[in-house]
């Protein structure tokens, strides 16, 4: 998901599969890429929603709705 922090993709999947349903939920709480680095957390936000919205079966609306949702979380940050 970013470039030296060990997350990924296939977590993305699994954690839809164990009830995440939410991008920042993924960035945020299940691997915490929003609190060790916000700016690879914004990076990650469009493959993070890619996954979701292929496991969740998400249209285009609410995939760019989760997109726009995480990234407003993550502008309440400021880390580095």
């Amino acid at each position: 998901l970013a470039a030296g922090y060990p997350y990924l993709k296939a977590e993305v999947r699994y954690a839809c599969r164990e009830h995440a349903r939410t991008v920042e939920d993924i960035i945020s709480r299940r691997t915490r890429l929003a609190y060790l680095n916000v700016k690879d957390a914004q990076k990650a936000i469009p493959i993070v929603a890619e996954i979701m919205a292929e496991e969740l079966r998400w249209n285009v609306e609410e995939t760019q709705k989760q997109m726009v949702d995480a990234a407003a979380f993550l502008d309440t940050f400021a880390g580095p």
